[in-house]
């Protein structure tokens, strides 16, 4: 939005990221608006419509739901168009939870991040193929970029890991939880030691934090000594882009479809083979046998031949579909792309909202 030459305000519960707001020169407003109580709302709906007011705001774009309901009031009392982005499939289990998530497709358009996404607020909440817009997350190439990192980075990561130079390594990034698949990643690991001496067996990552839910990370640890795994689990790291070159493959082994799939993409940004399962967003991502893997969802067996073909590739065929997982997010899923279609949308939005209420 500033690169366009336009004034991007913010407004958010604060967090770390707000520094770099006000780096690049966005206005950043500090509301609960991640409060759901009817009074909050409320609160916020107000002070939301002295913000659109203050600061001449054209349009509101809604990224979350709590915000999205006081967003939506504001922006008719403001008489300005209101567009949201529909970033999951937001578990529903009663009429008054549906109600809730419907805040979402109630805007001018509602942005979805893949076709999986799409056709389940289509089948779920009725919405019609004009009144959505499918644009995919995008990738930061510049620091997704695998030319960038030299080998002291990847010496100083590994030895943070405690990780021999040489020993091939398989990497899954994530919080640790459980429909993130780490315990079936373990399964699969296991049956691959039919096929690899103590020595050559490769190490397995799980990074990330647990963000508490330690009970987890203990049952991570219980089920490593049993299967007797070499595994890491090293917390977070500040530069996954190193951490994505230290891997000869990662894995996205979710167990409940995501609506896009980040590791997927920058995986494949930094020319590594990708395993993923074939449920979500997974399949519009990766290129079956190309740039990557499908698995079976849930499925350990499926997913250890995924990962015995991937640890097998030849020299020339881990550069070929190194080149070609490259490409792939290149043409296709970018941040500039993201960026390029979303600023589209504004114009579109702002442009049919105009038209249709000087008529």
């Amino acid at each position: 939005i500033i690169d366009a030459g336009h004034h991007a305000v913010v407004v958010s519960n604060g967090g770390s990221l707000v520094r770099y707001l006000d780096r690049m020169g966005a206005t950043h407003i500090t509301l609960p608006v991640h409060r759901k109580n009817p009074m909050a709302l409320r609160k916020n709906y107000q002070a939301l419509v002295t913000i659109i007011n203050q600061y001449n705001v054209d349009l509101v774009h809604a990224r979350s739901r709590a915000p999205a309901w006081s967003a939506y009031y504001a922006c008719q009392a403001c008489h300005i168009p209101y567009i949201t982005t529909f970033h999951g499939t937001y578990n529903f289990n009663n009429r008054l939870k549906k109600y809730y998530n419907s805040i979402m497709v109630k805007g001018e358009t509602t942005i979805v991040a893949s076709d999986f996404i799409r056709h389940h607020v289509m089948d779920n909440y009725g919405l019609t193929d004009d009144k959505i817009t499918l644009i995919p997350r995008g990738v930061d190439m510049a620091t997704f970029d695998d030319t960038r990192i030299k080998g002291h980075h990847l010496s100083d990561m590994l030895d943070s890991w405690n990780i021999d130079h040489g020993r091939k390594i398989v990497l899954l990034p994530g919080r640790l939880t459980k429909w993130k698949g780490q315990e079936l990643l373990l399964d699969a690991m296991a049956l691959l030691k039919q096929d690899y001496t103590d020595e050559t067996m490769p190490i397995c990552v799980l990074l990330g934090s647990d963000q508490g839910r330690t009970e987890y990370t203990q049952r991570l640890q219980d089920k490593i000594t049993t299967l007797q795994l070499d595994v890491r689990m090293p917390g977070n790291t500040q530069d996954m882009a190193i951490a994505y070159k230290t891997a000869d493959v990662v894995v996205s082994a979710s167990t409940d479809p995501e609506a896009f799939g980040r590791v997927s993409a920058e995986a494949q940004a930094m020319g590594k083979p990708i395993i993923a399962p074939n449920h979500g967003a997974a399949p519009e991502i990766v290129i079956p046998n190309e740039t990557g893997w499908l698995f079976a969802p849930c499925n350990a067996q499926s997913l250890a031949d995924s990962l015995k073909s991937a640890l097998g590739l030849s020299t020339a065929d881990r550069t070929k579909l190194s080149q070609k997982a490259k490409k792939h997010i290149q043409n296709n899923l970018t941040n500039d792309h993201m960026c390029q279609r979303t600023l589209s949308v504004y114009d579109t939005v702002l442009r049919q909202y105009t038209s249709k209420n000087t008529i």
